[in-house]
């Protein structure tokens, strides 16, 4: 849903600081898609990765799904950060209601917290 706030499919009268800084947060992830780390992992010649290969046969590009995964929680940090340290209560009160109701459009089911339950 961020990502779509960011690249503009999906509209949110949430304020211009929200928006900006997720813009920033989203300007410093890193961006593995610019590199085929599983293409990396099932075609590299050096010893190394055919170790890997052969140890794990039935997951061969075993570590650029571990990449992968390290660079996922990477992103979510950052962006819990910003979220945390960045904004107001009022901001994150407002940041909260956009994803909450555009979850529950996109899904038709509400979001609930662990600890609204």
């Amino acid at each position: 849903m961020t990502e779509q706030l960011l690249d503009g499919t999906a509209t949110a009268p949430l304020d211009v600081a929200i928006t900006e800084g997720l813009r920033r947060v989203g300007d410093e992830r890193i961006n593995l898609d610019e590199i085929d780390l599983k293409e990396c992992c099932l075609n590299s010649p050096s010893t190394w990765d055919r170790y890997l290969r052969n140890a794990t046969p039935d997951l061969p590009a075993m570590l650029a799904d571990y990449v992968s995964a390290i660079a996922s929680n990477s992103e979510f940090e950052l962006l819990w950060g910003f979220i945390n340290v960045n904004l107001t209560a009022k901001q994150r009160h407002e940041l909260l209601s956009w994803y909450r109701s555009t979850g529950q459009s996109l899904t038709g089911e509400p979001l609930r917290l662990a600890h609204e339950a």
